[in-house]
């Protein structure tokens, strides 16, 4: 969540089971149930369909046609903004700049795909690298992606988009004087999964603080993601977290819950923002998380990490 946090539908095919000779039904019993196809390869075909469209739509520059892409009260988290965009309305409108003005007008996407995977029959979760070209395919900004998605009807709508610019060249000139607009903190209320997302976020930033990285990592799951903006590669199990979290340095890390949405399943999303102060108490940086999380009667682990630094572009 920060340096260690420093740190896109065409209709997809359904696969179906018992079409084989093996299957057939003898006459007048009933019909055998139709089960979707939940593996890592169904999730790929669904998550390229995705991609394309996301990137047509982009490219057309239109601004409602990416934010369709998204679900009614899907979420973007992204590293060049300091809060979430809530909605379609507000999303959209966070998409203006590739239609008239700015440096994203007359852009291309290109959306490379490191993981892709059924989290519960009607949940998929994807995470890998962007870049944004201009006309002459230079690349504007590139980074990676975490995000989280709702099948409906054979497309994926994207519920929570968690992407944030490579930020392992960071000109600090050009970002020391940002300062940091806080949201509202979220109120769990008397929500336990609420409360115990919280508390994985609350020992993810103590044991950061004390060095305690394999403490870090057994907050995930065995097969977690981590996608974060400082780092080159993304750790796709919970090993490959820990050798993530390995020299990692930037001050005392704070975080905190800004968002909340469970989704079933015992599968939450959650987003927040971060920040690290230096030695002097100052801010020396800043950005926002956007995670999925699995609960349980023992509390919450990490599904998927993905955060980033806010950078001024």
């Amino acid at each position: 969540m920060k340096n260690y946090f420093w740190g896109v539908g065409l209709v997809a095919l359904l696969a179906f089971s018992g079409c084989g000779s093996d299957s057939v039904n003898p006459p007048g019993s009933p019909s055998a149930p139709a089960t979707l196809d939940l593996s890592a390869e169904s999730a790929r075909v669904l998550m390229d369909g995705f991609s394309n469209s996301f990137s047509a739509a982009w490219s057309d520059g239109s601004p409602e046609g990416v934010a369709d892409m998204f679900t009614d009260d899907g979420v973007r988290i992204v590293g060049n903004a300091q809060v979430s965009f809530n909605g379609k309305d507000e999303i959209a409108a966070s998409f203006a700049e590739i239609a008239t003005g700015g440096a994203l007008q007359q852009t291309h996407v290109d959306i490379t795909t490191t993981d892709a995977r059924f989290v519960a029959e009607d949940l998929v979760i994807g995470c890998g690298t962007w870049r944004i070209m201009n006309t002459s395919d230079e690349v504007v900004m590139d980074g990676k992606w975490g995000n989280t998605y709702r099948l409906a009807n054979g497309e994926l709508r994207m519920l929570m988009e968690s992407a944030y610019q490579s930020a392992t060249d960071v000109d600090e000139e050009a970002n020391v004087a940002a300062v940091q607009e806080m949201q509202a903190d979220w109120d769990c209320g008397d929500s336990e999964t609420c409360a115990q997302v919280e508390a994985n976020v609350a020992a993810f930033v103590s044991n950061f603080n004390t060095n305690n990285l394999e403490n870090i990592s057994m907050l995930f799951r065995a097969d977690g993601i981590r996608t974060v903006s400082a780092l080159p590669e993304i750790a796709l199990d919970r090993a490959g977290v820990l050798k993530s979290l390995q020299g990692e340095e930037g001050g005392a890390l704070s975080a905190e819950l800004k968002g909340f949405k469970d989704l079933g399943n015992n599968l939450v999303l959650a987003h927040g923002q971060w920040n690290t102060e230096g030695s002097e108490g100052e801010i020396v940086a800043f950005g926002q998380w956007g995670n999925l999380f699995e609960t349980s009667e023992s509390g919450a682990l990490l599904v998927m990490e993905s955060a980033g630094r806010f950078l001024i572009d």
